[in-house]
């Protein structure tokens, strides 16, 4: 194979001396595996071939070929296994079916992997669903968000500079929709405002629509505050104008850089648009007192936003 250092320096900088743009090679070992995203684990139930795989890396296209199958590479980076390997480890989706793949290459071996959603042994009725949702920090390692979101989760994981970390549910108020959950590091916290807003009054909605589809990066839209109430006249709630899709579940609505409440419903009928419903913070608020939690946070909702996704079995 070629040198692993200069596939890394050539790919990550750029044009490297004479290096051409296109680079070819051959490969004895090749893995093929399954791959779990929540846990970034690549070497689910592998499977060896001794066939001899080509692989070309066109850096001018951003494209890896592994034979004929070609790969978008959307992001990469240097590790060392756990036998002390170094490897460089490709995020791509693939060109025929925009399928997320982790190909890995060391100087020995190529593993390429594709997402695995549930154990092949489960039957039907126990295969999980992926969900992912919306969170934000609200003081120390603790975070909020919907309860319909967490509730039924087996596993949660929140993403932190681009990797997953555990996160446990510590306690909830099904009634208000609200899920306090505990990760394993701490997170940068949001300031909650402690005043209702009025009527009309400018908002921003922080969160991860469609993270599977829109991408991992968060999202922001805009809108007013257009009722004091929620559905059915909800005294808990606002109704917003704020474009929110799945996945916005448990982000922040915000003034400013202030939280004044939490996306957590939308109404799904046919030709009615744009009518939403927001947590009030002041209910957000008295829910975390009430769980002791520290309110001492004032990152921006960018920064203390985060994508939650987990588990949630079928059953």
């Amino acid at each position: 194979m070629k040198n692993l250092i200069l596939i890394i320096i050539t790919l990550m900088i750029g044009t490297i001396f004479s290096e051409p743009s296109v680079m070819q090679w051959e490969v004895d070992n090749y893995y093929f595996c399954k791959y779990d995203s929540i846990s970034s684990k690549y070497n689910v139930d592998c499977e060896e071939s001794n066939k001899v795989v080509n692989v070309t890396i066109r850096r001018h296209l951003d494209t890896i070929s592994i034979n004929a199958s070609t790969h978008l590479i959307d992001s990469l980076y240097w590790d060392v296994n756990s036998t002390g390997d170094s490897i460089v480890c490709f995020i791509t989706k693939s060109l025929k079916d925009n399928l997320e793949t982790i190909i890995v290459l060391s100087n020995t071996y190529i593993n390429m992997a594709i997402p695995n959603k549930w154990k092949l042994s489960m039957t039907k009725a126990e295969e999980p669903t992926l969900v992912t949702g919306s969170s934000f920090g609200v003081g120390g390692k603790y975070l909020i968000t919907n309860y319909h979101v967490v509730g039924k989760m087996d596993q949660i994981y929140i993403r932190v500079n681009e990797k997953y970390v555990k996160a446990k549910l510590v306690n909830y108020m099904k009634d208000l929709d609200i899920a306090l959950i505990k990760a394993d590091i701490p997170v940068n916290s949001c300031y909650i405002y402690k005043e209702n807003l009025n009527l009309g009054q400018d908002i921003m909605a922080f969160g991860y629509p469609h993270s599977d589809i829109q991408g991992k990066s968060i999202k922001v839209t805009k809108g007013i505050i257009s009722s004091n109430f929620g559905y059915q006249d909800a005294v808990d709630s606002y109704q917003i104008d704020a474009a929110v899709q799945s996945g916005n579940s448990g982000g922040p609505i915000c003034k400013g850089s202030n939280v004044v409440g939490m996306v957590s419903s939308y109404l799904n009928i046919d030709n009615i648009q744009n009518v939403n419903y927001a947590i009030k913070s002041v209910f957000l608020i008295a829910f975390l007192k009430s769980m002791d939690v520290q309110l001492k946070g004032n990152a921006h909702p960018s920064k203390c936003t985060y994508l939650l996704s987990g588990y949630k079995t079928n059953n």
